[in-house]
This record gives structure tokens, sequence and C-alpha cells, in this order.
């Protein structure tokens, strides 16, 4: 499944950033893969539970659907 990734506020997807995620599910593993275009990531941390929102992020939430 490929998605183009929009801005939360507008709704508006940046065409001069462009951001795709493609979901590759596989072998009972699911696998992210994010392209951002004309963009560099930064994060000033690295490891569990640290400040990540200080850089660039991203959050993906997974649940299930009892019905």
């Amino acid at each position: 499944m490929m998605f183009r990734l929009k801005d939360n506020a507008t709704g508006t997807i940046e065409k001069e950033k462009e951001t795709t995620l493609e979901i590759i599910r596989k072998d009972g593993s699911l696998s992210f893969l994010f392209h951002c275009k004309n963009s560099s990531f930064y994060c000033p941390h690295n490891g569990y539970n640290k400040p990540h929102y200080e850089g660039d992020v991203v959050e993906v939430f997974i649940g299930t659907d009892p019905a």
C-alpha cells in the first residue's frame, strides 16, 4: 500500500517536500518506508523514550479493530 502524506492542519500536499509512505506486509511482518523529497531528517537524540519531538518525527499508531 502506498500513501501520500498531507499537512495535518490544511490537508494539502506540499509538492516541494512531498512525502510518501509505503507499508509492506511480508512473512507476518510490517515494514514502513518513508520517502520525503528535498528533505534531510534531523533528530538530536536516539534511543528509546528520548524526546524525539525536538527534531523531525513520524509517529505510527497500530491498533486492532474488534468489529
